[in-house]
């Protein structure tokens, strides 16, 4: 049976304000009405129903995963405890189809890909599952419609590999890192090279034993982590593991590596020029998203929210606005705003960090304020949603009940507060909020020192 495992562990620092580490792109509505998360689950589901649809993620993104999908199941979460590329996450969701299907085909999907044809998407996973049950590590080729040198090529050997649905699938002769211009056009003029898309097909069997061949250490800890249940352990054990690609670590290396030609018009979405790609533009080439004012402009990606957006005579230019952070880019430069991310973390910044506004499955949580000493946010909360405040230190903190009714948890101790009352939490204890009514809850809390 096929067993989909989408990959939401990305942090999509070149998405950078939209994305942010806690937040990042594919929890974004980069093209149409859902996220680019959705959209990954909504395209499988046909072929893997969600009792066979995973996703791995760190727990933090679980979070966010849950609140998008309401009909994944929360045991099909595979927790990565820290990121180490995907060969850990792959060799992990791995162990875990084996239990639940010993012949389990296993189709490996990023969740931040955006892919038009949607038919065409599903013939040839069915495509890749044929090959994969014959033994096959089966990877998707995409035919290039322009040299990129952001992408990862896969070069096919000659000889055809024959299959029941009469599809081209050959032999892989080489993986090759992203190249320079003058290289990516000597492969489109060449031909017989696909982009690589991270999208993969194999028996979960079959992939574990390669592991095992071409990376024993890995395989050896991963089995291990598959027979313990202590949480902590098992996290020590993930943490001993080296970070590789699942292409270095095991394709490049397997005589079993296939490659299936395909044209589903596939975007990576990997930097904010992405958009362009992927959404209506003007006569002039531009994109245009929020509340946007634009005149005598060309070719340039104008994205806000609620607030207005004037642009005067730009021409291929990015300007990209959010509550807390403005970026303005040359589109030739969108690979670069990877590098804003990296200062900001540095920095620390909470920019890099979070929105200003965070989403969650009960609800969200918006900054309106923050010092030294104090932050002030609202708080909006669905009925049975439970927000850990956690301990506070020095300073303690306030809420006031704006609408709904606050349940406040302090230890053993409950306090229940209507709109337009308010209470204070004293230092040193671990505090919730819940609310136990039937409609919303608003409410402000301001939280001094220790927050």
């Amino acid at each position: 049976m096929i067993h989909a495992v989408i990959m939401a562990g990305g942090s999509g620092t070149r998405f950078w304000p939209l994305s942010r580490e806690a937040f990042p792109k594919q929890f974004l509505k980069i093209s149409g009405s859902e996220t680019l998360l959705q959209q990954t689950f909504h395209r499988i589901e046909t072929l893997a129903t969600p009792e066979r649809i995973y996703i791995a993620a760190n727990a933090a993104m679980g979070e966010t995963c849950l609140s998008q999908l309401s009909s994944f199941r929360k045991e099909n979460l595979i927790i990565e405890p820290m990121p180490k590329n995907t060969a850990p996450a792959i060799g992990l969701a791995a162990f875990r189809l084996i239990k639940a299907d010993p012949q389990a085909v296993m189709v490996a999907l990023p969740s931040d890909h955006y892919i038009e044809d949607r038919d065409a998407f599903l013939e040839i996973i069915k495509t890749a599952s044929e090959a994969a049950l014959s033994g096959f590590l089966v990877t998707l080729g995409i035919t290039p419609t322009r040299p990129e040198t952001g992408y990862g090529y896969i070069q096919k050997g000659e000889k055809e590999i024959s299959t029941n649905s009469g599809a081209a699938v050959f032999p892989v002769k080489a993986f090759r890192e992203k190249p320079d211009f003058q290289t990516a056009e000597r492969y489109i003029r060449e031909g017989g090279y696909y982009w690589n898309s991270g999208m993969f097909v194999w028996k979960a069997s079959i992939i574990l034993k390669e592991m095992e061949t071409y990376m024993p250490s890995m395989f050896e800890k991963l089995s291990l982590m598959d027979r313990i249940e202590s949480r902590g352990e098992r996290e020590k054990i993930f943490a001993s593991i080296m970070p590789e690609s699942i292409d270095y670590g095991i394709m490049e290396k397997s005589g079993k590596s296939i490659v299936v030609p395909t044209d589903i018009r596939w975007h990576d979405v990997g930097s904010l020029s992405a958009m362009a790609e992927v959404n209506e533009t003007d006569g002039k080439g531009n994109m245009h998203r929020g509340n946007i004012l634009g005149l005598e402009n060309e070719n340039s990606i104008l994205y806000g929210d609620e607030r207005l957006v004037a642009a005067i005579g730009l021409k291929d230019m990015m300007v990209v606005d959010t509550p807390d952070a403005v970026l303005v880019c040359p589109k030739d430069r969108a690979q670069d705003v990877k590098k804003i991310a990296e200062r900001l973390r540095k920095d620390q910044r909470t920019e890099f960090m979070e929105h200003r506004k965070e989403s969650h499955a009960w609800g969200s949580v918006s900054t309106l304020d923050s010092g030294s000493s104090y932050r002030a946010r609202k708080v909006e909360m669905a009925p049975g949603g439970i927000f850990e405040l956690g301990r506070s230190s020095k300073g303690g903190g306030h809420l006031i009940v704006l609408s709904g009714t606050a349940h406040f948890i302090t230890g053993e101790e409950v306090l229940s507060v209507s709109a337009g009352g308010s209470f204070s939490f004293p230092e040193g204890a671990r505090h919730r909020v819940e609310n136990r009514g039937l409609e919303n809850m608003a409410a402000l809390m301001v939280q001094f020192s220790g927050f």
